[in-house]
């Protein structure tokens, strides 16, 4: 982090040189509260190794329970030609091809790419009903639980605070 905000500076002071403006300036500490930002993360990570280990293991094992669904599908199907492995590492292929590229619409793509990548494990029959229902239980039913607790978590921490807050006016 160090190196970085002094070369960072290092770049204000070449630019501040050929462009004397006050967006500059502003611009300049705005930065800088965002590289002490970056310096304070580095040293929690850096202090708190466990913590960050078990966020990449919690990670993993979701990403592993996500793709496991289109196994399960598969099986419900009664496609029995591809195995448990081979079902997470082709929808981790899907996932890593659509997550890498920053286009917009990526459901679009990662439903072309299931189409592509499935279809000679399903055949012309299965693709599209294997599709929905594994993209409906790993994706789109996530979203909709998502959707569902951020409203519920609104309700909880954004009333309960002001019903707390009206409570001390009254008393």
């Amino acid at each position: 982090p160090d190196l970085a905000k002094r070369f960072i500076m290092w770049c204000f002071r070449k630019l501040r040189r050929i462009a004397r403006s006050p967006k500059v300036d502003s611009f300049e500490v705005k930065v800088n509260i965002i590289m002490d930002n970056y310096k304070d993360a580095a040293v929690y990570v850096k202090s708190h190794r466990n913590v960050i280990l078990n966020v990449i293991w919690i990670s993993i094992v979701q990403r592993i329970i996500i793709f496991f669904t289109t196994y399960l599908v598969l099986k419900s199907f009664g496609v029995v030609d591809v195995g448990i492995v081979e079902a997470i590492v082709l929808q981790a292929m899907i996932n890593l091809s659509t997550e890498m590229l920053p286009i917009p619409g990526g459901m679009g793509i990662s439903e072309h790419l299931f189409h592509e990548i499935f279809l000679p494990v399903c055949g012309a029959a299965l693709i599209t009903p294997t599709m929905i229902v594994s993209r409906g239980l790993a994706y789109y039913t996530q979203l909709l639980l998502s959707a569902l607790l951020t409203i519920v978590a609104h309700f909880v921490i954004v009333v309960h605070k002001d019903n707390k807050a009206s409570i001390r006016k009254a008393s």
